[in-house]
């Protein structure tokens, strides 16, 4: 799903993981992730970054074939 500079194009990217485990391994061992962020920066595409983790409180509908009603969400503190 992407977010971004719309409608010039849409220049981001919003992922929802299952656990911060999964996402860190992804961003620390994914070769393919890892070429597009080197891509991104030996091109300067980029004027400004921002990552961010967030946490989902609650989720509702659908997104492509996911049921969002059902999804397991971890309790908030």
């Amino acid at each position: 799903m992407g977010i971004g500079e719309a409608p010039i194009g849409l220049q981001g990217t919003f992922s929802l993981w299952q656990t911060n485990r999964d996402l860190t391994a992804f961003v620390q061992k994914g070769a393919a992730h890892r070429t597009a962020i080197d891509s991104a920066t030996n091109r300067a595409w980029y004027l400004e970054d921002l990552f961010a983790r967030l946490g989902v409180l609650a989720a509702s509908g659908q997104i492509g074939a996911l049921d969002l009603n059902g999804l397991h969400l971890p309790s908030s503190q």
